[in-house]
């Protein structure tokens, strides 16, 4: 029978916030708006930061912000299930310890605002009166 491999780590809740704090200080790591997001090479470097600061292998420290990012969105959806349509009485508060450290995640995929139809319309007539 072959053993899993352990992390060797021991995640207490407060290396667990510490860790998302150091996450939320990275921003190009999370913030797809940030300049640096989709380079890799940079995102990695910053992850081995943080490895470094929680005296921990890089692949631990992504693992383990994996697991707490997808538990937090299981929260987030579960506090969208309960407010559409249910009493006062039945509204989800999540009680997880890392839920409110988390919440800048919440609108890091907000839609940016979108240009109507017809502006859109205006400005290529504008555009094609210039090019004539």
């Amino acid at each position: 029978m072959a053993d899993q491999p352990t992390s060797g780590v021991e995640w207490s809740n407060e290396k667990c916030l510490l860790l998302i704090d150091l996450y939320k200080e990275s921003t190009n790591l999370w913030n797809t708006k940030h300049k640096d997001y989709r380079n890799r090479y940079i995102r990695q470097d910053s992850l081995l930061e943080i490895s470094k600061h929680m005296n921990t292998s890089k692949e631990e420290v992504d693992r383990k912000l994996k697991n707490l990012i997808c538990h937090f969105w299981r929260e987030v959806k579960k506090v969208k299930q309960h407010r559409s349509g249910d009493g006062a009485d039945d509204v989800y508060c999540s009680k997880w310890f890392a839920f409110k450290s988390f919440e800048f995640l919440k609108d890091r995929n907000d839609c940016r605002p979108t240009i109507e139809t017809d502006a859109v319309q205006q400005l290529l007539i504008q555009l094609i009166d210039i090019w004539q």
